[in-house]
């Protein structure tokens, strides 16, 4: 039997010195957070820091997260305290080791969704729910100072009522399909004229002769003007008059009368074309791009499919960009 102890004390203290060093990584990735922290504002601070700060920016106290510097920081100590307190293997140590790892994962999740950049408050709110539960599955199994201080440091830390609720995951994908608002009247005027300027594409496009890229390439400086008018505070009344003297042109050097000939499954094409242009915007804009392409692409992408080579002025000098 003595022999057996031994063994289990063994194995014990083991698993007590792989905790005491994931306590250590633990503790010096908290401090981390605090190197240059007086040197940022809260608008560049991540949730940690923030909470880190609260005593010195009372707005931060607003945040969901403004105890989370204090949660990791109780819980930390309070299993320190205990493994360092506990040397011998007690009759359940296999229990409270698997709790303890679990306990702390769970300390390394909570720190990993404060640091990052990008904090989404649906997913912190499931992060504590899941919590909940866990501290709650852990107490039915083994009953300890760490167990209750890891329950005690969620309820005080956190909101109560701070829980997941249908539909905030929606926020997330709103963020990247709402649309621009127009704020000033002279740029929705200049936005219907372009939008004339594209009926006046359509009245066009199978009567003049071009070749697949330079109307690939027209059909885009047409979306990127049209975003540039929807986003950028500039003078639009040069671009709207080179596009309607360049329409004009390309109006009176075709065949009014001439044979329209289109090609085979033109409106299959047509029907699938702003589709895959605006799926191919959205999902390739880089995150710090203001929103807005969809509609541009909506309106160009099925309008603007054939026009003249001296579209090509304003390719170079509009667009470049």
């Amino acid at each position: 039997m003595a022999q057996a102890s031994g063994n289990e004390n063994v194995f014990w203290l083991a698993t007590v010195f792989e905790l005491l060093v994931g306590i250590s990584a633990a503790v010096g990735a908290r401090k981390s957070q605090e190197i240059g922290l007086e040197a940022l504002k809260p608008s560049k601070m991540n949730r940690l820091q923030r909470s880190i700060a609260r005593d010195r920016i009372p707005a931060v106290s607003k945040d969901s997260t403004a105890s989370v510097s204090a949660f990791l920081t109780i819980t930390l100590r309070v299993l320190n305290e205990y493994l360092q307190s506990h040397t011998q293997a007690g009759q359940d140590w296999k229990v409270e080791m698997k709790a303890f790892e679990t306990l702390l994962r769970y300390w390394w999740d909570t720190y990993h969704l404060a640091i990052s950049p990008r904090f989404e408050e649906a997913t912190f709110q499931a992060h504590l729910a899941i919590g909940s539960d866990l501290v709650g599955r852990i107490s039915g199994m083994q009953q300890n100072s760490v167990v209750v201080a890891f329950n005690n440091a969620l309820k005080s830390n956190f909101d109560s009522g701070f829980k997941l609720t249908t539909g905030l995951s929606m926020e997330v994908i709103w963020k990247h399909l709402r649309p621009v608002v127009i704020s000033k009247l002279r740029v929705m005027e200049t936005l219907f004229h372009m939008e004339q300027l594209a009926h006046r594409f359509d009245a066009l496009r199978w009567k003049t002769s071009i070749s697949v890229k330079e109307l690939g390439g027209v059909v885009a400086s047409l979306v990127k003007a049209y975003h540039l008018v929807l986003i950028s505070d500039v003078d639009t009344a040069s671009l709207i008059k080179t596009l309607s003297e360049e329409m004009s042109k390309s109006e009176a050097s075709v065949d009014k009368d001439g044979d329209r000939v289109t090609p085979y499954l033109r409106g299959d094409f047509e029907a699938f074309s702003p589709i895959t242009q605006r799926h191919h915007k959205c999902v390739s804009r880089a995150p710090a791009t203001p929103h807005g392409h969809c509609r541009a692409l909506t309106i160009f992408g099925a309008k603007a499919r054939n026009c003249n080579l001296s579209w090509t002025c304003f390719q170079r000098d509009c667009c470049k960009n």
